[in-house]
C-alpha cells in the first residue's frame, strides 16, 4: 500500500518538475527577446516590473 503510495508520489513529482522546467524555459525565453513569443510585454518592461514592482507601460 505503502509502495504504490511512493510510486505515484513520485511519478507526480517528475511530472511537475518537467512543467517547472518547460515553465521556465518559455519565461527565459519571454524574457530574453526584445518581444516576448506570446506578445504580452517587452522585456524592457518586466525589467522595470521588478524593478519598479509595476509596470510603467501601459501595453496590455
Amino acid at each position: 500500500m505503502t509502495t504504490i503510495f511512493l510510486a505515484e508520489n513520485t511519478r507526480k513529482f517528475e511530472n511537475y518538475r518537467v512543467q517547472i522546467y518547460c515553465g521556465l524555459f518559455v519565461f527565459i525565453m519571454m524574457t530574453t527577446y526584445p518581444y516576448s513569443s506570446f506578445g504580452l510585454f517587452k522585456a524592457e518592461s518586466f525589467v522595470n516590473f521588478v524593478v519598479d514592482g509595476k509596470l510603467n507601460s501601459t501595453e496590455p
